[in-house]
């Protein structure tokens, strides 16, 4: 499984109504109100739509 690009996350995650951004600490590191699963899902459905 790849990782997608930080903008189409952080995008992606926003429009589901989640609150996401970039942490100031870590270029890889976002913030999100989303949980855990909701993330995971996500990114296996952005892999599959590659």
């Amino acid at each position: 499984m790849s990782p997608p690009n930080m903008t189409e996350m952080i995008d992606g995650l926003n429009s589901l109504g989640y609150y996401t951004a970039r942490t100031h600490f870590c270029l890889t590191g976002i913030k999100t109100a989303a949980p855990l699963d909701v993330i995971e899902k996500w990114i296996s459905d952005w892999n599959e739509g590659k």
